[in-house]
């Protein structure tokens, strides 16, 4: 009888082994992700809330192709997607609360210059009238490459877009555009006799100051509007990798610059 109980017990212990070991399988197998994944797209990027925080704009992909869909929290129906194709869309921004601006990369042609370049460009959706814009083309000798990200200030009923792209024929080969939305028009409000500026805007739209890096002498340099007159307050040699200002910092007076590990020299 006692060795009867043991082979039922032993018996009994086999079998629960045996099911642990198919349940710590049948886990594992779904913890694995196929290979196929890790080089997938993701599904969702780019997700951003409109100013009034009413809408959501995100990018999704299927397969290569990537659209940029846009809806509504108050009005579900109120929906909107853009295609984009296989283009890289480098960021996606709230202009105001009506109007998104796409940062892409793309392939396109210049004036006086054979073939086609790798640039990005800015287009611009309006969720009123449902219709996409390109905001360079519409100033005479300028070319829908953009050259940095938009610079969006005033207030979401009525934003200040600045546009950072190169130039046609300019005695600059950089500007900052000032975009006019409800004329189709723009304006050149700044310009950089380098490739390399960047701009550093206050909350009115104001440009307070500029930064510049002339390749030819190795040179990173800092402006800043001081009432009327542009003042050089910073410059420095930089072999490679300059610094970019990136906004303003909380405390007045400063702003927050980007530079390369080890380098700690302050602005």
């Amino acid at each position: 009888m006692e060795k009867t109980m043991r082979l039922r017990a032993q018996h009994a212990l086999a079998r629960t082994a045996v099911a642990l070991g198919l349940s710590i399988a049948m886990s594992s197998s779904t913890l694995v992700a196929e290979v196929s994944a890790y080089g997938r797209l993701p599904t969702y990027e780019d997700v951003t809330l409109s100013p009034d925080g009413t809408r959501i704009a995100f990018v999704t992909t299927v397969g290569e192709q990537r659209s940029v869909v846009i809806q509504s929290f108050t009005s579900p129906q109120d929906g909107h997607r853009i295609a984009a194709g296989d283009q890289k869309l480098r960021a996606v921004m709230w202009a105001g609360n009506d109007r998104i601006l796409m940062i892409a990369d793309d392939r396109i042609s210049a004036e006086g210059y054979r073939g086609t370049f790798d640039m990005s460009t800015v287009h611009g959706y309006d969720l009123v009238k449902r219709r996409t814009e390109a905001p360079l083309q519409w100033i005479a000798g300028s070319q829908n490459a953009a050259v940095g990200f938009p610079i969006i200030r005033g207030s979401s009923a009525k934003p200040i877009v600045y546009l950072p792209g190169s130039s046609i024929g300019g005695k600059d080969p950089i500007m900052l555009y000032g975009i006019d939305f409800e004329r189709h028009g723009g304006r050149v409000v700044h310009s950089s006799p380098t490739p390399f500026a960047s701009w550093l805007v206050d909350a009115d739209g104001v440009i307070v100051g500029e930064s510049n890096y002339e390749q030819s002498k190795q040179t990173w340099s800092v402006r800043l509007k001081l009432g009327e007159r542009w003042t050089q307050v910073q410059s420095e040699t930089v072999s490679l990798d300059w610094p970019q200002i990136l906004g303003f910092a909380p405390e007045d007076g400063w702003a927050i610059v980007r530079r390369m590990p080890g380098d700690n020299a302050s602005l």
